[in-house]
């Protein structure tokens, strides 16, 4: 007489070793996809963070340009070589021209402060273009009524860094 002790097993009773690797290659494989799409992730909102950055910093200029519309008209916006000028920080004030270089000033001070390498420049130009060489200056025609604000700063990119430029243009 058997009993039911002595009679083998009919059905899968647990997993076997090469299953349990399997599953681990398989689950590996997904956590090592799910880290590569967080850091690409990071990047991009990175990349995002700097442009964001740049749209708001031209945004800045063009405001303070507009509050400065004596200035802008005797073209002082457009002087690279702009300086502090601490009577404009004061209740004593300054001239337009004193507070267009303080602006520009301070703008440039903020894009190097925000941004890596930022920097920026303003100019009177007909045909603004977005792909001027930041590092030959402002290519611009001086004609028309239109102050383009151009901001660059360098980008980490796949295989090394990219210069980026935002421009954005006014009629003040």
């Amino acid at each position: 007489m058997t009993t039911a002790e002595n009679t083998p097993p009919t059905g899968q009773s647990g997993f076997t070793m090469v299953e349990v690797l399997v599953t681990l290659v398989v689950f590996s494989i997904g956590l090592v996809g799910f880290a590569s799409l967080q850091m690409n992730s990071l990047q991009v909102n990175h990349v995002a963070l700097m442009r964001s950055m740049a749209t708001i910093q031209a945004q800045d200029l063009a405001d303070r340009m507009r509050a400065n519309r004596a200035g802008v008209t005797q073209g002082h916006y457009d002087d690279p070589s702009a300086a502090a000028h601490t009577d404009c920080t004061t209740t004593a004030g300054c001239n337009p021209a004193e507070l267009a270089e303080n602006d520009v000033y301070e703008w440039n001070q903020t894009l190097a402060d925000d941004l890596p390498d930022g920097q920026g420049f303003v100019c009177v130009d007909s045909t603004p273009d977005a792909s001027v060489n930041p590092a030959a200056g402002p290519a611009c025609d001086g004609a028309g009524s239109l102050h383009t604000i151009y901001v660059t700063w360098t980008e980490t990119v796949k295989g090394g860094a990219a210069t980026r430029t935002f421009s954005v243009s006014i009629k003040p």
